[in-house]
């Protein structure tokens, strides 16, 4: 099940209104994927059971505050595990996620807690340096590996992407390769753009009312 991707920008304190936006929002993306039936029927809940106790949870994550990126999808993360009886793993596989997918999202968690510990050294040695590195562009293979096995929550055009990347490696891309991903690095930035563009929007027209 996804964590939520909606964000605000630090300087944002979400209103009453504004949090009840991002419950909304979130739930309506569960339903309309049709995960929070798959996810009640796997937990042996009803899906309107399920739904109140994620409601509660994510308003309780949301308190933790928007800015706080990590803090936010670690609450969330354990309370799904809290809620629907499940491992991380064991959801993703109800999910209908391939055992691929699966080994790439457990090999990236680990990666990125590995970056997460080592960002926190200030200042770092160049040994540390040179393993920081090492380590996100280990980081951006398994995404790229996640996104083309369909196991990251990305667009069509992320996807695609992806499977370039994947295809070009470390070799010089063609010109036909570069043309189009250019091509696809452009649509993912638009959309990126389009996306926090309609949150800020969104946030913005409930802080007026």
């Amino acid at each position: 099940m996804a964590i939520p991707a909606a964000r605000a920008e630090p300087s944002i304190v979400l209103t009453p209104a504004q949090k009840q936006m991002m419950l909304d929002q979130w739930l309506s993306s569960l339903k309309a994927d049709g995960a929070m039936e798959t996810v009640a029927q796997c937990a042996g809940k009803s899906p309107g059971s399920l739904e109140s106790e994620l409601k509660i949870m994510f308003s309780n994550c949301l308190d933790l505050g928007m800015d706080e990126e990590a803090n936010m999808a670690a609450c969330v993360e354990s309370g799904m595990s809290r809620i629907t009886g499940m491992s991380d793993t064991e959801l993703m596989g109800c999910l209908g996620m391939s055992s691929e997918a699966i080994a790439l999202d457990q090999q990236l968690m680990e990666v990125e807690e590995q970056i997460d510990e080592l960002m926190e050294i200030y200042p770092r040695t160049d040994e540390e340096e040179q393993q920081l590195q090492l380590l996100q562009e280990q980081q951006s293979r398994l995404q790229q590996q996640l996104n083309a096995s369909g196991g990251g929550d990305v667009s069509a055009a992320e996807q695609q992407l992806a499977e370039l990347e994947i295809a070009i490696g470390d070799n010089e891309p063609s010109p036909a390769q570069l043309a189009e991903l250019e091509r696809l690095q452009e649509l993912v930035s638009q959309e990126q753009q389009r996306e926090s563009e309609q949150i800020l929007q969104q946030l913005k027209e409930f802080s007026q009312q």
